[in-house]
């Protein structure tokens, strides 16, 4: 995998999450903003990893990001 690609990141990240592994799928979408920082399926798929990590508020931070993201 190359480093920088968003894609292999995006769809490896949703694979860790369906495994119901949070944080390393959390590290990933982490890694997808870092080159595509107002991405709004990445700043979702932030917001479920750190909802089912119980942490809320940033949760709801997040939601809130990919539905002003453009």
């Amino acid at each position: 995998m190359r480093p920088a690609d968003e894609g292999v990141l995006t769809y490896r990240g949703a694979a860790l999450f369906k495994l119901e592994r949070y944080a390393a799928a959390l590290a990933d979408f982490t890694q997808v903003l870092r080159l595509v920082p107002h991405d709004p399926v990445a700043l979702n798929n932030m917001g479920c990893c750190l909802f089912r990590l119980a942490r809320y508020d940033d949760a709801i931070a997040y939601f809130s990001a990919s539905l002003q993201a453009k």
